[in-house]
């Protein structure tokens, strides 16, 4: 890695996850956040950068992938995902855009945790873009000189929120999920991440290069924690600059897709929709194969769903408003 990984443990507890008046209480780092503490946006500029990405989805049963370009939310087996980088002012002063990925847990039975994992993704697409950003520090560095992840502090507040309004609206009778999203802020460039369980999130460099990838929370192999039975985040702040990828994914692409393979599709890969194919179809030809050349030996059957965004300059995201901002394979 290009700089040292950090994680720190958000504990987040509440009275019931299935009800709906649960009050959630987070703590990260040295911070504890509550809603009087969230900054008003009023005096933050223009941002000067946004993200552009895909989402794509493929059902171990279903054998289709489906995509949306920045904005929607998609579901299938026990895989859901969202982005939220569109809209008609995607990047105004204080909003954020979000991404992110959810494996609802298969122990439970067939389409059981689907509730967990679709309806988490749902709020996060609905809320992220009314979250107010943290107001950036006065004494911020560029962002050269930053490290690229360090655990969040004031970054944790947004996250805080998504995470009260996803526990008091979303309950399910019964199933968990894995749970991994980020909320990105184009005026500091900082994307603020939470992550429970065997989904991850990789950050790759404009030059091809690998500059983070988060770690996998799991209680003993093949096990991961999952929501609602842990209340336990990893709350990371990574620094990203024009030109880099941010990709987040369920273990059906980590257990058949090797990363450094993933950095050579991205680098490649001239859309961010090429990118999500070219990721995807290497962990069908892994399953259908039973490649033993694999990080799960022989492949491991499962639902697949990647989300791919790129960095763009705000001037240069614009000329690519033209384009069907949603299309479906």
């Amino acid at each position: 890695l290009a700089a040292p990984m950090f994680a720190v443990s958000c504990a987040l507890a509440l009275r019931s996850a299935t009800q709906p008046s649960a009050r959630l209480l987070a703590r990260c780092a040295r911070c504890s956040f509550s809603s009087s503490t969230r900054r008003s946006s009023g005096s933050r500029t223009a941002p000067r950068l946004t993200l552009r990405g895909a989402l794509g989805i493929r059902g171990k049963v279903q054998g289709k992938l489906h995509q949306v370009r920045n904005e929607g939310v998609l579901g299938a087996g026990e895989d859901a995902g969202f982005i939220a980088c569109g809209g008609a002012d995607p990047q105004a002063p204080g909003q954020l855009q979000g991404l992110g990925v959810a494996d609802g847990v298969g122990g439970w039975g067939p389409g059981v945790s689907r509730c967990w994992s679709e309806g988490i993704m749902q709020k996060l697409f609905t809320n992220s873009r009314h979250l107010a950003a943290p107001e950036p520090p006065l004494n911020a560095t560029p962002s050269s000189n930053r490290p690229v992840a360090v655990p969040s502090e004031a970054g944790a507040q947004a996250l805080h929120h998504n995470a009260q309004d996803i526990i008091s609206l979303v309950a399910c009778p019964r199933g968990s999920t894995t749970v991994c999203f980020g909320l990105f802020d184009g005026l500091t460039g900082l994307l603020y991440t939470s992550n429970l369980g065997d989904s991850q999130f990789l950050v790759v460099g404009k030059t091809g290069k690998k500059k983070y990838l988060s770690k996998v929370m799991e209680h003993y192999f093949n096990c991961p924690h999952q929501w609602p039975e842990d209340r336990k985040f990893q709350c990371v702040t990574v620094t990203l600059e024009e030109g880099d990828s941010v990709v987040f994914g369920t273990d059906g692409v980590w257990d058949n897709v090797y990363v450094d393979d993933v950095v050579a599709y991205l680098h490649a890969a001239d859309s961010e929709e090429t990118a999500v194919q070219s990721i995807v179809q290497q962990a069908v030809n892994v399953i259908v194969q039973q490649r033993k050349d694999a990080p799960w030996q022989g492949g491991k059957p499962d639902d697949i769903t990647v989300v791919v965004a790129r960095v763009y300059s705000r001037d240069a995201a614009a000329e690519q408003q033209g384009s069907n901002p949603v299309k479906s394979d």
